[in-house]
């Protein structure tokens, strides 16, 4: 349940960013309407997981996962392309989950 409502919060964060992106570009308000929709399912999600988990776990989780998924969707939906800092980046952050994962 709790890893459920975990990936339910990150997918529909990951979502509502990536449909920002989009109407950061193309400026249709539909697009900003349904970000802020799919944010709000994202937060009660996340709001609801924590009564399962731990505020400081879950947030490492939450925010690594989504920056990483997000990044791939930039590069694959978007055309944008990483330098080499930002590669390390996203492998020292999946790091940062697996060791934290290893202390619980």
């Amino acid at each position: 349940m709790l890893y459920g409502l975990l990936l339910v919060a990150v997918l529909f964060e990951v979502a509502g960013d990536l449909l920002f992106r989009k109407w950061g570009i193309e400026q249709r308000w539909p697009l900003f309407v349904g970000s802020l929709l799919i944010y709000n399912v994202a937060a009660i999600a996340w709001g609801v997981s924590l009564r399962y988990m731990q505020v400081s776990t879950g947030i490492v989780v939450l925010g690594v996962l989504n920056v990483v998924l997000v990044v791939i969707g930039g590069v694959v939906l978007f055309g944008e392309r990483l330098s080499w800092p930002q590669v390390l980046g996203l492998v020292l952050g999946m790091a940062s989950l697996v060791l934290l994962n290893g202390e619980a």
